[in-house]
């Protein structure tokens, strides 16, 4: 009577072990398309944030060339006025001012386009740690149970 009872045990695990695997298959599968949906949300935000940054950094490369074009033709303005009359001399004074204060303009520019750099290569290395297990997820073959006895 042992013997049947442990037989019948053995069948029942037999048959049951296949479905069971499965079922851990696919729990795996879901908690990692879970794991992924939520990775894909977060990633989604650095993403945008990346994309965002990108666009306010070659803004801020547009205002610098400008900057740098308005101290170049202030500064050709004012090497072409050799000795100016008394009365140029408040104009090249105030060309001097402009000068100084453009360039100190192109030196904020460089400043914040040097900042913005170091924040967009940041972001982006977040992003590509953050695509690293999502792809390592995607990437996991499917076991299988038939033939593994």
């Amino acid at each position: 009577m042992m013997r049947s009872t442990a037989a019948a045990v053995a069948a029942l695990l037999s048959l049951a072990a296949p479905a069971a695997a499965r079922a851990q298959a696919a729990s795996d599968s879901a908690a990692g398309i879970g794991a992924a949906a939520a990775d894909t949300s977060t990633l989604d935000q650095q993403i945008a944030l990346a994309d965002s940054t990108r666009a306010l950094l070659a803004q801020d490369d547009s205002q610098t060339q400008l900057d740098q074009a308005r101290l170049d033709s202030l500064q050709s303005l004012l090497k072409g006025n050799g000795s100016p009359a008394p009365r140029a001399k408040a104009v090249a004074a105030r060309d001097q001012a402009a000068v100084a204060q453009t360039q100190r303009a192109v030196k904020q520019d460089l400043k914040r386009d040097k900042a913005t750099r170091a924040r967009l290569g940041s972001i982006e290395k977040t992003i590509e740690k953050e695509q690293a297990p999502a792809k390592k997820v995607t990437a996991r073959p499917v076991r299988s149970s038939a033939g593994s006895h």
